[in-house]
This record gives structure tokens, C-alpha cells and sequence, in this order.
């Protein structure tokens, strides 16, 4: 029997997909031929497709869909004969999570990537371009996250590689050199913040080349007569020139890129955060480089693993805080919750365990994952994602080299890299600060982008384009059980209003976080509280209370273009209006209340208010429901069923249009 030539139909299948870069029909086809191939031939043959699939996915634009493919890549390459394959599918990977927003599992990719290709190095006795490629973006990166020590271990890293090889950059429109010093500038220019590490910097920066840097700095710091003359000659004669030309160094467009505010890593408590799916992850630990590459590991780690969720997990939570403890007693790591569900305490020692301890090490990742996304996460079929990920995603595969990544950065670096500012700063000549305060540049309002968001917009956003919004901590809601609302008079405490609930003990602990994160008053009204009256016709007393943070008390960030909203709302059904005219009444006298949780009997009768919780509030918003506009946060409270009150005299009520939404689902 001839055999069938599958080899030569593969090939033109491959070359198809340049016409069908995001068709699902085409991907599905492409699965089976990687899977026939494998077979055949072996797991080299489907990594090099998986990894031209992603390839022809990246070159149109579908970064997301480019980033499963070269996931799916990785491990199938990982082998002797094509490290030159691997470096490139790791490389491409940290190219799409750095289109993402995701800038910790792009480190990781670039890190792992310049290990191999330093390995290479060690075995033959020759570098390439790819490790100057991956240390450049890596300085890169530092510089968008605002890292300062970890972008001097990479620029340094970067000058030993450019003087073993010859790099060629004469298409380039600016050199790497000039370009890093010119956005290290950029960032130094928006420096506000007084911190002694500014004035040992300028001497670190002269010891390194970066002139620009230098010079911006000391301009800062107020040494701008020491610099004067080196601007001369290209026509810069006064201060007040030289003012603005910091001025329009301070104003690059770099500046609407930087993702975070420059950090010297010099505190006693350092920290790294990631914005994930729109919700913020923050690592807390001391200064000590075995917890911080563990932080930076877990960042990785979650960047990488939610990195395509952005259609199946909506975030509930605004910020989980992640605090690492060095415990050398722990075998991998050890973690504890708090009652909210969104911190956590990881015991750890270091992040570097031994191959036959991964098989453990993934049930931990997986146990610990799965505890932070049940606690802070949505999903309408979080059973059918993860299928989805393990099974088409193959997210095991992509995240093969998160483990490594402690090993692999000390491989690079060396067992002692320099992460901390004061590695950098002994015993460097001080600038101080002349002056009170650092010389104030004129920074021109970041231009908010105000394109057309649409469904599809969102689905190919960025994750630090979304932005969550809550102050509903929802493992306490579920258990206080919110039953009532209402207001209230008491002696020597006045007017207030109260939230009851089944178990009082969880909506004590609702007040006690609002407490924690707004103050004993909520002096910017970040609590909102709306009541929207007339939701019944056939009853016309009832009406429905939302609570939600108030988004007019949120600034977004100049390339946020996405907010999600957490709420809370339940229906109080009375057959009479007073409750409603005290509310009304004490609205009207625009004075401060008190809002205090409260414990109801199951039969309703009984309300006990807890005094102690309570949060001194000067607002509440009525509205009623034929008002209510698509766009209204308090929108949801209109459900399918419902018919608001609409007077004769309105024929297009806004409500209309929600009711019409409602029932078109």
C-alpha cells in the first residue's frame, strides 16, 4: 500500500493559515495535523507548527489567541536539537504578554529564553544577538515597571554582552544605549516623591554612561548651574531654557507607558504588584532576595495562568494583597487566608525545588490558585474554562518554565544579583537635594482615549486596560445573608440608617473592612448608597436599595479604559410610605448620619443595631426607576419581570430600554 503523503498536505495546511490567522474551523484543523504529526514523527514536528500558528496569529494583531499557540509550543521544543526553536517560541511568548499588560510572566519568558541561550554560550563558547535581544527587553520591562536596581543589573548585563559581540543597529532609529538612557530619563523627570536613594543616583548613573539620566536628575535635585554648560552647545544659553527642555523630556510619550511609580527597592518592606484581569495582585515581603524572585515567581505564575480569561473570569475583588514570610521549615510553601478571602500569608524559603518534587509543587500552585480565583473571581462555567485551559490551552506546557525562574535569573545573574538600591549606592558621592523639594516640572494632562468601546474592544483589551471596582467583599455578603434596610432615630446618636442581616457576625465584618479601607467617615462618599423608588406599579411603596462603590470617586489611569462594577442590592417590599418619608426627611436635611450594620430576627421583627460598626455617611441618592438610563450602575437592580411606575405624561421612559434588554437575553 503507498503510503500517505501527509508530510507534503501539512505543509500547504500550514500555508493556508496566513489566510485564516483567527479562524476557530482552521485552529481545529490545525490541532488534528500537530496531533497526526506528532504521531508520526514526533513532538518536535507539532511544536514547530504550534509555534508558526502562533506566529501567523501574533503578525495579525490576535495577541491572545498567538499566546496559546506558543504556550502550546514550549515543552514539545524543549529539546537539545531545537533550542534555537525554543528560544524563539519563549521569546515570542514574552512579546504577547508584554502586549498584554502582563509584565512579570513576559520576564519570565525573556529570563528563560536567556538562559538557554547562555547555556548555549557555556557549551560552544559563543554569544549571539538573542541574549543581547532578551536583556534588552528585560531593561526594557524594568524600566515600564519602574524597578531602578533590577533595570542596572540588566543595562550592566547588556554592556558586558555589546562588547563580546558586534550588535548592529544602523536601521534602528534609535541605538538600545541612547534609548534606554532617553527613557530612564523620561522616568526621573516624573519623579515627585523626595527619597534619600535620589541622591546617590546621579553618581551611579555617571558610573554606568547614562548622561541623559544623569543630567535629568540633577536638574531634579536643583544642580542645574552644574549642567548648564553642557547644554550650550546645542543652543540651550539660560536656566529657564533648560527648564524646558526637562520640561519636554518629563512630557515623552514613555511617560503615558510606565505602569508603575519609580521604586528603589530600598525599604525595610518592599512590594511588586500586577494587574491581572483588571484586578490588582500585590506582593508584600521584606527586603530579601529568596522572597522577592518567590513574589516574582507568583506573579508569573498568575499572570500567566489568567492570561486569556479576560471572556471567562470577571474580578469581584479590587486588590489582593499576597504577604511572603521566610520559613526554612516548609518543604514547598505553606498558605493562609483571611476571612475576606483576598489576603493571604505564603510561608516559603526559597523558590527552587528539585524536578521530583513538581509533581507536589503543581498540586500546591493548583490548590492555591484555585482558593484565590473561587474567592475573588466570577465565572458563568468555571468547570468548562479549566477544561478549556488544561485540555485546548494546554496551560500546563505554557507554564513549564515559571518554576524555573528563580534558577534560571541566578544562572544569568549570579547567585548574588543586585536587586537592591543600596548594592548600587555604597559609597557613591551625594547629591542632596537643594531646596526643599524636587524642581516641579510642568506635565501636560495624559490625553484619555476616548475610542468607541464595544464587546469585541474589551474581549482583545489589555488587562491593565480593565479596571475592578468594589468595595463588596462577597464571602461576607454571601454569609451575612442581607435582609433589610431602614432608618433610624436614637438618643445621643441622631439619625441614621441601618443595613440588617441574617448572621450579624458577617455584617459586622462587611463594616469592619469598609472601616479598614475608608475610616471610621466616608469623607469621599466612596460607600454609595441609592435607593430607586417606584419599582412596582402594583405596589407602589416597594423599592430597591443598591449598594456599590461610587465610580464618580474613581480616577482611571490614562490607558484604563474598561471599569467594572461590584453591587449589591435587595428589594424592601412595605405596604405603607413611612419608612420611605423618614428616609426622604433626613436626605433633605443633608447632614451627617450614621450607617450601621444590624442583626434581624428570622421573622423580621426584631432588629438589633450593632452602633459600635457604624460609618458616618452624608449622602444617599433616591431615584426613582423610570429614570434609570442602560448606563446607570444602579441599572441592575431592573429585572426582566419588573414594572416600574412610569407617569402618563412620560412615552420614552429610560427604564424601557433596560426592560427591553432584559427580555432579549
Amino acid at each position: 500500500m503507498i503510503e500517505f503523503p501527509f508530510e507534503s498536505y501539512h505543509q500547504i495546511f500550514e500555508e493556508l493559515g496566513n489566510l485564516f490567522p483567527n479562524s476557530s474551523e482552521y485552529d481545529k484543523l490545525l490541532d488534528l495535523i500537530a496531533s497526526t504529526a506528532e504521531k508520526r514523527s514526533s513532538e518536535l514536528s507539532s511544536g514547530k507548527i504550534f509555534l508558526q500558528r502562533g506566529g501567523q496569529k501574533y503578525i495579525k494583531n490576535y495577541i491572545k489567541e498567538s499566546l496559546v499557540y506558543f504556550g502550546k509550543a514550549i515543552l514539545k521544543l524543549a529539546k537539545d536539537e531545537t533550542e534555537y526553536e525554543l528560544i524563539l517560541a519563549l521569546r515570542s511568548l514574552g512579546h504577547a504578554f508584554n502586549n498584554l499588560g502582563l509584565y512579570w510572566a513576559s520576564n519570565n519568558c525573556f529570563i528563560s529564553a536567556n538562559f538557554i541561550a547562555f547555556k548555549l554560550w557555556h557549551q560552544q563558547g559563543k554569544l549571539d544577538y538573542r541574549t543581547f535581544e532578551c536583556t534588552k527587553q528585560l531593561a526594557v520591562n524594568e524600566l515600564l515597571l519602574g524597578r531602578i536596581p533590577a533595570f542596572l543589573t540588566w543595562y550592566e548585563l547588556l554592556n558586558v554582552i555589546s562588547s563580546q559581540i558586534e550588535i548592529d543597529e544602523s536601521e534602528e532609529e534609535i541605538p538600545t544605549f541612547e534609548m534606554l538612557d532617553a527613557f530612564l530619563s523620561v522616568r526621573l523627570a516624573n519623579i515627585d516623591k523626595v527619597e534619600k536613594s535620589l541622591s546617590l543616583l546621579p553618581n551611579v548613573l555617571e558610573q554606568h554612561g547614562l548622561w541623559l539620566s544623569q543630567n535629568t536628575l540633577l536638574f531634579k535635585l536643583g544642580y542645574a548651574d552644574n549642567i548648564l554648560d553642557d547644554y550650550k552647545q546645542i543652543n540651550i544659553n539660560s536656566l529657564s531654557d533648560l527648564h524646558k527642555h526637562f520640561e519636554i523630556i518629563a512630557n515623552q510619550p514613555f511617560r503615558n507607558q510606565m505602569i508603575h511609580e519609580t521604586d528603589f527597592i530600598s525599604e525595610s518592606e518592599i512590594s511588586i504588584q500586577s494587574k491581572v484581569l483588571g484586578c490588582s495582585f500585590k506582593y508584600i515581603m521584606e527586603r530579601d532576595v529568596e522572597l522577592l524572585l518567590a513574589a516574582e515567581t507568583f506573579a508569573a505564575f498568575f499572570e500567566n495562568y489568567l492570561s486569556t480569561s479576560i471572556k471567562e473570569l470577571f474580578p469581584i475583588t479590587e486588590q489582593i494583597v499576597i504577604k511572603l514570610v521566610k520559613n526554612s521549615e516548609v518543604a514547598l510553601f505553606d498558605f493562609t487566608a483571611s476571612d475576606s478571602g483576598s489576603e493571604y500569608i505564603i510561608e516559603i524559603n526559597k523558590f527552587s525545588f528539585p524536578r521530583e518534587s513538581f509533581s507536589g509543587l503543581w498540586g500546591k500552585m493548583v490548590d492555591f490558585s484555585s482558593r484565590i480565583i473561587s474567592n475573588n473571581f466570577f465565572s458563568n462555567d468555571i468547570l468548562g474554562h479549566l477544561d478549556n485551559l488544561f485540555k485546548h490551552e494546554e496551560l500546563h506546557e505554557r507554564l513549564s518554565f515559571v518554576f524555573e525562574h528563580r534558577n534560571f535569573a541566578k544562572n544569568v545573574l549570579g547567585d548574588n544579583p543586585k536587586l537592591f538600591f543600596n548594592e548600587w549606592s555604597r559609597d557613591k558621592k551625594e547629591y542632596t537635594l537643594k531646596g526643599y523639594e524636587l524642581v516641579k516640572l510642568k506635565i501636560e494632562e495624559s490625553q484619555k482615549n476616548n475610542s468607541k468601546t464595544t464587546k469585541n474592544s474589551f474581549n482583545i483589551s489589555r488587562h491593565d486596560e480593565n479596571k475592578v471596582v468594589s468595595i463588596i467583599q462577597v464571602k461576607f455578603w454571601d454569609q451575612a445573608k442581607w435582609k433589610g434596610f431602614g432608618p433610624f432615630y436614637a438618643p445621643h446618636i441622631g439619625f441614621g440608617i441601618f443595613l440588617a442581616f441574617e448572621n450579624g457576625v458577617a455584617g459586622q465584618a462587611i463594616f469592619d473592612e469598609w472601616t479598614k479601607r475608608f475610616g471610621k467617615e466616608d469623607i469621599n462618599d466612596i460607600i454609595k448608597i441609592t435607593i430607586v423608588k417606584g419599582v412596582n406599579k402594583n405596589n407602589p411603596y416597594w423599592y430597591k436599595v443598591h449598594i456599590s462603590a461610587n465610580i464618580q470617586s474613581q480616577s482611571l489611569e490614562s490607558r484604563e479604559k474598561y471599569l467594572s462594577l461590584a453591587a449589591r442590592f435587595h428589594q424592601m417590599t412595605p405596604n405603607n410610605p413611612e419608612n420611605m418619608k423618614r428616609i426622604e426627611q433626613m436626605v433633605s436635611l443633608k447632614k451627617k448620619f450614621m450607617f450601621c450594620p444590624a442583626e434581624i430576627s428570622n421573622n423580621g421583627k426584631d432588629v438589633e443595631p450593632y452602633f459600635d460598626k457604624a460609618i458616618i455617611k452624608s449622602s444617599i441618592e433616591i431615584k426613582n426607576a423610570w429614570e434609570l438610563d442602560i448606563n446607570a450602575p444602579e441599572s441592575v437592580v431592573i429585572l426582566k419581570d419588573d414594572d416600574p411606575i412610569i407617569p402618563p405624561e412620560i412615552m420614552n421612559a429610560p427604564v424601557l430600554e433596560i426592560l427591553k434588554r432584559r427580555n432579549n437575553k
